[in-house]
């Protein structure tokens, strides 16, 4: 892969958060907003818990603060498992700003498929 690509991908990832958040943002945080979006653009209405910390090798306390902080600043929405209530199901809101963020997320995913899931790997 082209080192601009990458570079281009990570000022494109930054900007979105910065202007969404002032900065106020970790890594993980970042890493989860991905993983999920990965999920909405392959059809799927949500992400677990569980399926998080697989996909992203991390603790589960890392994606419960990660997911809290998003739930908090209302971009995501998590809710108990109808069928199983020990799982937690999450997505993005449908209002604003959680829509908006998506968008967001989801069109930077869309513009740089030719780049590495290199979140996956920080």
């Amino acid at each position: 892969m082209r080192t601009d690509c990458l570079k281009e991908f990570v000022q494109d990832y930054l900007e979105m958060v910065a202007n969404n958040y002032g900065g106020d943002v970790t890594v993980n945080q970042l890493r989860v907003l991905h993983f999920i979006s990965t999920h909405v653009r392959a059809g799927n209405e949500y992400a677990t818990h569980s399926a998080i910390c697989k996909g992203l090798g991390l603790p589960a306390a890392t994606i419960t603060r990660a997911v809290g902080a998003f739930v908090d600043k209302g971009v995501l929405w998590e809710e108990t498992d109808p069928r199983d209530a020990r799982r937690r199901r999450i997505r993005f809101c449908e209002g604003q700003p959680g829509r908006h963020v998506r968008d967001q997320v989801v069109e930077l995913a869309r513009r740089h498929d030719h780049t590495p899931d290199f979140l996956s790997h920080l």
